[in-house]
């Protein structure tokens, strides 16, 4: 990969900053949208920037066949230093996958991870502002969960050239999630379902979405994956070898227009209607 070539012989700290700089104005991203809970956007496919405000779910409960949630705070990604740690993972692991994971961790996780203390400054921010937090924020203390590490994970794709579908929206097991699908070979060729929250080992959960799969996953059915014999058609798919243990897991994207409810406790005049088609 030409792009990972050129990361791994960046030295000094003028080259990294003049290749960064370089890169993100190849993916520039003029527009202002919010993207998440009550909006019309669950799978996002461009960068993610500071124009684009990520509203985030709390917990989700489903009572009576309604779903019934609560947004507790909204995100933006204005870091450009994510893809300084992008670089230095790129010089340590040769499989993109892995250093692309290893690199969200560095940015933004410890062996302290605490989801309590990063919901609590979501609520605390967002009681004082309507304006989104900063990934900054949480990377100084490190406290990243699916909505962000997904997020990292879809803005270093983009940088590396690979194409990324950012879900924002979506279920893993009955529990609120975000994912992504990812397409090494480009967007007409076969995809990855990547999730860097939940591990395999040292990787992140990666299953192979076949045309059909990754169709139902974007229509609102649930798909049940596994990394049963996947792990040859990864390996042609991305040129690299990824040792995966056997797993079958739910994926659900959410999305508007169909029967279910979205109540959001604290601001219920902001609900509007999300919904998966299947039950689990």
């Amino acid at each position: 990969m030409e792009i990972l070539d050129i990361m791994k012989n960046l030295q000094t700290d003028e080259e990294i900053e003049k290749f960064i700089t370089y890169r993100l104005s190849m993916l520039e991203n003029d527009e202002h949208k919010t993207i998440g809970i009550n909006t019309d956007t669950s799978v996002y496919t461009k960068l993610l920037n500071e124009n684009i405000k990520i509203n985030l779910i709390g917990r989700i409960i489903i009572i009576n066949n309604r779903v019934n949630a609560s947004k507790f705070g909204s995100l933006m990604f204005d870091d450009n230093n994510i893809y300084k740690y992008l670089i230095k993972a790129s010089k340590k692991y040769d499989n993109v996958y892995e250093a692309v994971y290893n690199a969200i961790k560095a940015y933004g996780t410890s062996k302290l991870s605490n989801s309590k203390i990063r919901d609590l400054i979501y609520r605390c921010f967002s009681s004082t502002t309507d304006k989104a937090l900063s990934i900054k924020v949480l990377h100084y203390i490190k406290q990243t969960f699916c909505t962000e590490r997904s997020g990292i994970a879809h803005n270093m794709f983009k940088f590396l050239g690979i194409e990324s579908d950012y879900v924002v929206i979506g279920l893993y097991n009955n529990h609120f999630h975000s994912f992504n699908i990812v397409y090494p070979e480009g967007r007409e060729k076969d995809s990855l379902l990547y999730d860097a929250t939940c591990t395999l080992g040292n990787l992140p959960k990666m299953y192979c979405l076949e045309e059909t799969a990754k169709n139902d996953l974007l229509s609102n059915k649930s798909v049940t994956l596994t990394n049963y014999n996947t792990m040859e058609t990864i390996k042609k798919m991305t040129n690299q070898e990824i040792y995966l243990e056997d797993d079958n897991t739910k994926y659900t994207i959410f999305k508007d227009g169909q029967l279910k409810t979205l109540v959001d406790y604290v601001y219920p005049e902001r609900a509007k209607k999300l919904i998966y088609k299947n039950r689990y």
